[in-house]
């Protein structure tokens, strides 16, 4: 009788695996199917709710900073209602400091971008003369094959036409989009109160989260959720204040350092100079390239010292600003850091880009921990020098 019930207990467990894993199948079935209808639904709800994703954004921008700020005041405010007040003012000048960084930027920013944009654009029928004359006065002062030349100067005439053209679109519809929030004004102004509201109650809503987790989960799983929801914040707060400070850093210094040395477009090439190094290792070269094609519009000579300013700054930034601002927050290699930017640039656009890295990062630790525990389950070493 005890061999039936075992038999028919292995029966159900089998049927109901089977059932879970047919109902499964049918599921993702139902879903490849419907995938487009999927994705416009998720737009349609993140477009509804594009305040709040806004005012989260912001928030999570403000917060480190905001934190600094409240640490500084709390050391000046002291009392009963202390607590509350210094959070209160630490909003209210994190918000401020914010305010008046945007001001200046659009402000003043702004104006000389577009100047330069437009300047550089209207100059292009002139630069490509430019270029043409030097080209040609380069060959004529060299022997070469008559045939290889033409072909080189209708290649690169080409490449160069189509370079030019493809700048002369990208560079306003930069500016453009940047102007399209103006758009968005509503949205925004309820995600900056929306942000207020995740500023001041940052603890609750985290405690609350924390009670939901333990609610709906079991203890052991509810731990673990809430640890790895500590690790991915830790590394991604890490990981954007540090590559946003790195680059602005940058800029900066490459604006100080073109103006001394004279060169054209000193604030246009930093801006992209300072868009582009929020992308961690290749980007420092996506600025480089169109940079040094807008400089050499004017001068080839001036052209060659900005690559060669390019190659100091990029020393500077990775062997001093890096290590100093951004650090290991990441603990990738190479590898897996180009992984991580080619794959999230491929599935998400440039939010792939730049939030690729730290993604891998959280996904690398938590597989590295799970094959880990597993070795030292079977009494393997976990150590990957082991098996070498």
């Amino acid at each position: 009788n005890m061999s039936k019930i075992v038999i028919k207990k292995e029966i159900l467990e089998r049927a109901l695996a089977n059932s879970i894993a047919l109902c499964a199948a049918v599921i993702v079935y139902f879903l490849v199917l419907n995938i487009s209808h999927i994705f416009a639904g998720i737009g349609s709800f993140a477009q509804m709710m594009s305040p709040f994703i806004y005012g989260f954004v912001i928030a999570y921008l403000l917060k480190n900073p905001m934190r600094h700020i409240e640490k500084l005041l709390s050391r000046m405010i002291k009392g009963k209602n202390s607590a509350a007040l210094t959070r209160a003012l630490s909003i209210v000048f994190t918000l401020l400091l914010a305010l008046v960084l945007l001001t200046g930027f659009i402000s003043i920013i702004i104006p000389q971008l577009s100047d330069s944009i437009s300047i550089f654009v209207s100059n292009l029928p002139l630069y490509m003369e430019n270029v043409d004359r030097f080209t040609k006065s380069l060959i004529d002062s060299v022997d070469f094959n008559p045939a290889i030349v033409e072909e080189v100067l209708s290649t690169g005439q080409t490449f160069i036409a189509k370079l030019s053209e493809l700048i002369s679109k990208l560079l306003p519809a930069a500016v453009n989009m940047l102007l399209s929030f103006s758009g968005k004004i509503l949205d925004i102004i309820i995600g900056i109160v929306v942000s207020i509201y995740f500023l001041a109650g940052k603890e609750r809503f985290t405690a609350q989260t924390k009670k939901l987790v333990t609610a709906l989960m079991p203890e052991k799983a509810a731990a673990y959720l809430m640890e790895k929801a500590q690790l991915t914040n830790r590394i991604f707060s890490k990981y954007i204040s540090g590559q946003l400070t790195d680059a602005a850093v940058l800029g900066i210094i490459c604006f100080i350092s073109m103006s001394i040395l004279k060169m054209p477009y000193a604030l246009l090439v930093s801006m992209i100079v300072t868009v582009t190094n929020i992308i961690p290792v290749i980007g420092p070269f996506i600025g480089a390239v169109p940079s040094i094609f807008i400089i050499s519009m004017v001068s080839f000579p001036k052209a060659l010292g900005f690559a060669v300013l390019v190659l100091v700054l990029q020393q500077i930034d990775g062997n001093i600003l890096v290590p100093k601002i951004v650090g290991d927050s990441t603990g990738l290699s190479g590898f897996w850091v180009f992984l991580a930017i080619f794959a999230g640039g491929g599935l998400f656009g440039i939010t792939g880009v730049i939030l690729g890295v730290p993604t891998m990062a959280v996904a690398y630790s938590l597989i590295k921990e799970i094959i880990e525990k597993r070795l030292r389950s079977r009494g393997k070493p976990a150590d990957t020098s082991e098996y070498l």
